[in-house]
């Protein structure tokens, strides 16, 4: 496995792209990020600002690790409460990849993990998954648009292997915050649906977020500062675009994409 990596395999030669992607999550301290999508068949992609890292994952066999950790209600684990020996370990001790986390986001046909990571001398970054991790489900998004066409590159040559301290204080100001918020504004939204990525505009996105809480049109045009019969024309472009024929169907498509927020995608 780790030859066809090491040769020129997107999970390698994409590393500079996601690197540029990445560079808003410098300015809240992750310095590590990897986006790994897997299949039910066994399969999976893998997207990583770290080329050296994802070598040595593969060559290790890494991939046979199981994490025994249930990600909290946020879908988060914590790398501080996980067994470090020696998938975590020799990442920290060999790559200064440490204080970290795991969002998981279960869909219908596959299962999404995004890894954020740091440095072993940053611990401050856990207030951020702690506290903060909004910023981090924003970035999903913005990455999910950003990295579109390396992503549908990878899923071209998918991968099949055999197979907690608290942080309370906040370091970080407003001003970075807000920073790192611009850096990353999206004009779309990535949706899953029936296997495949759709991609919307962010008042589709609204719409749809508010839509799975059974929110009406005339609710929704309070609540995002639209007119209704602009929600009911958005809503019906909606269900053409992704092939859906009721409200039903709105509904049931926003409850598997947990990333449809109202929060998250203002």
């Amino acid at each position: 496995m780790s030859k066809i990596i090491l040769q020129n395999h997107i999970a390698l030669t994409a590393s500079e792209d996601i690197k540029e992607i990445c560079k808003p999550l410098e300015r809240i301290g992750i310095t590590y990020f990897s986006f790994v999508r897997s299949y039910k068949d066994g399969s999976h992609v893998r997207l990583s600002n770290n080329p050296e890292w994802t070598h040595h994952y593969y060559n290790r066999e890494f991939y046979n690790v199981v994490l025994k950790q249930v990600p909290d209600a946020e879908g988060n684990i914590l790398w501080s409460s996980v067994d470090r020996y020696p998938l975590f370990h020799e990442a920290s001790e060999l790559f200064n990849i440490d204080n970290g986390t795991v969002i998981v986001l279960t869909m219908e046909d596959v299962t999404e993990r995004y890894f954020f990571g740091s440095t072993q001398l940053n611990k401050k970054v856990n207030y951020i998954y702690i506290h903060q991790i909004d910023l981090l489900k924003k970035f999903i998004l913005y990455f999910k648009v950003t990295a579109e066409k390396l992503i549908k590159q990878a899923e071209k040559t998918k991968i099949l292997v055999s197979k907690n301290k608290l942080y309370e204080q906040n370091s970080y100001n407003n001003n970075t915050l807000k920073e790192f918020l611009d850096d990353i504004k999206i004009d779309k939204v990535c949706v899953r649906v029936n296997g495949r990525d759709f991609y919307i505009t962010t008042n589709e996105a609204k719409i749809l977020s508010l839509t799975k809480y059974g929110y009406t049109a005339k609710e929704i045009s309070k609540k995002i500062g639209l007119k209704q019969k602009t929600i009911e024309i958005y809503r019906d472009k909606l269900k053409a675009k992704l092939d859906l024929f009721t409200r039903g169907n709105l509904i049931t498509l926003g409850n598997s994409n947990s990333l449809l927020d109202l929060i998250l995608i203002k």
